[in-house]
């Protein structure tokens, strides 16, 4: 299994912390949602980049 697969699991539980922190946080800090979002997107981004990196180098392998 390649690297990059293990990756993708931390990353997509990362982005739901994000967003979930940003929604509880918006009483506390104004923009607090806004940045939750921002990096939930990020991370979200991150692993479905890892995901179909790591499905292109399984189909190569075969």
């Amino acid at each position: 299994m390649s690297k990059s697969r293990w990756y993708i699991v931390p990353f997509i539980f990362l982005g739901s912390i994000f967003v979930s922190g940003g929604m509880l946080l918006k009483g506390a800090f104004e923009y607090s949602p806004t940045v939750g979002w921002i990096g939930g997107f990020v991370f979200f981004l991150l692993a479905s980049y890892l995901a179909t990196k790591a499905n292109r180098d399984s189909k190569e392998s075969t």
